[in-house]
């Protein structure tokens, strides 16, 4: 999705990395201190119009609600004063569609210019495997009492409403950023983030011999296989991996990130990974270095974190270099 307001991944990752060690379950509008009611933030030589700019999660668990901002912002992309004319008694429409399925409405008063909605869940693609997904459109609209000002919607965003077992853990989408979920249905699954491109992301078997030597994931359906498509070539964006592992996950301490590669790479220990263009690499992941990490030097790919969950579930923050690779969390 292409949101006005953008984090960068390692700014989003703190505050994902906050949640996780929480429990892995804003955006502000800016205030004035003047009191005067004024149109100047709006104004244009065709009237007071304002654009409306989606802030909503990419990627969401069937049933699982989320939450739609929608804000009243100026050309320049900045949230209007509360003061502003153009501001005051905003109702805000948000229309969700699915094919054969909506449209459903909400609505909502802007306050500070910014309206908010809590979506109580959405259904997933019927009879599907898990990490399938349908995409529902998001459309906004808005009107004001005095009838003065017009409001144009920036983008119709996307959500993708992906099939997760029951039970399983996985960290949420980041909002306004590339994101997408998947889950192997055995107890893996996996969140991928970046600023731009998109992802296609799934789970697929171990094959034996191709992995670190450890007889592979305790999923022996667990191993992450993405591609990323940049907006842009050539690409420098480093990507974001949550791994999530079940509630059966112990001793995390023991679990290591395979890493497997068509691009050299460092490794646990020192020194660079075995294989070779053609074939790939592999080898286990070493620990970003905090120092780095804290002021965005770390060499990627590296392991960012590990957390324990609700219930021994367990999580693993990657940070990916660009190229396309597979993971999985072993035990060596």
């Amino acid at each position: 999705m292409q949101g006005i307001l953008r984090h960068r991944p390692r700014g989003v990752l703190r505050a994902l990395l906050g949640l996780a060690a929480a429990a892995m379950l804003s955006f502000g509008g800016v205030a004035s201190a003047a009191t005067a009611i004024t149109t100047t933030i709006c104004n244009s030589s065709d009237g007071w119009n304002c654009n409306l700019a989606v802030s909503a999660p990419e990627s969401v668990g069937a049933g699982q609600p989320f939450t739609v901002k929608v804000s009243i912002v100026n050309g320049a992309g900045t949230v209007i004063p509360r003061n502003d004319f153009c501001g005051v008694s905003v109702l805000v429409t948000l229309e969700i569609n699915q094919d054969g399925t909506g449209p459903v409405f909400y609505s909502a008063t802007a306050s500070r210019g910014v309206a908010t909605f809590s979506v109580p869940g959405l259904s997933g693609p019927q009879d599907s495997s898990p990490g399938d997904a349908l995409w529902y459109s998001l459309v906004v609209s808005a009107n004001q009492a005095s009838g003065y000002c017009g409001y144009w919607p920036l983008d119709t965003p996307s959500v993708a409403v992906v099939n997760i077992p029951a039970g399983q853990p996985i960290a949420p989408c980041p909002d306004n950023v590339s994101c997408t979920q998947t889950a192997s249905g055995n107890g893996s699954a996996a969140t991928l983030f970046a600023d731009t491109g998109y992802f296609d992301a799934n789970f697929e078997a171990f094959v034996p011999g191709q992995g670190c030597g450890d007889g592979g994931p305790r999923d022996h359906g667990g191993v992450l296989n993405f591609t990323y498509t940049p907006d842009s070539l050539p690409s420098t964006s480093q990507k974001t991996i949550v791994f999530a592992l079940d509630h059966a996950t112990t001793g995390i301490g023991r679990y290591q990130m395979c890493w497997q590669s068509p691009n050299r790479f460092k490794v646990r220990g020192g020194g660079w990974a075995p294989g070779n263009a053609t074939d790939g690499y592999v080898g286990y992941l070493p620990i970003c270095a905090r120092d780095e990490e804290e002021h965005g030097t770390a060499s990627p790919p590296c392991v960012l974190y590990k957390h324990s969950g609700p219930h021994n579930s367990a999580f693993f923050g990657i940070l990916a270099p660009p190229g396309d690779p597979k993971v999985y969390p072993g035990t060596p």
